[in-house]
């Protein structure tokens, strides 16, 4: 029983000089973690501070697009009105014609 006793005493106070360099070991990795994972944050917030420069102006230039588009329909609807307006009274004169 003394034997017995005497091993796991031994067993502790081995466990218990290990300890310190086990947790410095962990703390290095833990360290080396929080590094890497630090490094990948900033990556991305850079890689989303690009997407949301690219997403800004991309709306600005569909906005711009669609701006030009408008101004160009307006611009096709009033000749086409000035066209019928032109037409409208040789239609009138071509109908009345035939009676």
């Amino acid at each position: 029983m003394a034997k017995a006793r005497n091993g796991k005493v031994w067993r502790t106070i081995r466990t218990g000089a290990a300890l310190p360099r086990r947790v410095a070991s962990n703390t290095e990795r833990i360290d080396a973690l929080e590094r890497h994972v630090e490094g990948k944050i900033d990556e991305m917030r850079a890689e989303l501070a690009e997407i949301r420069s690219l997403l800004h102006t991309q709306i600005e230039g569909d906005a711009e697009a669609t701006a030009l588009l408008g101004r160009l329909l307006q611009a096709a609807e009033r000749r086409l009105a000035a066209l019928e307006d032109q037409v409208a009274p040789t239609a009138a004169e071509a109908e009345r014609a035939r009676r």
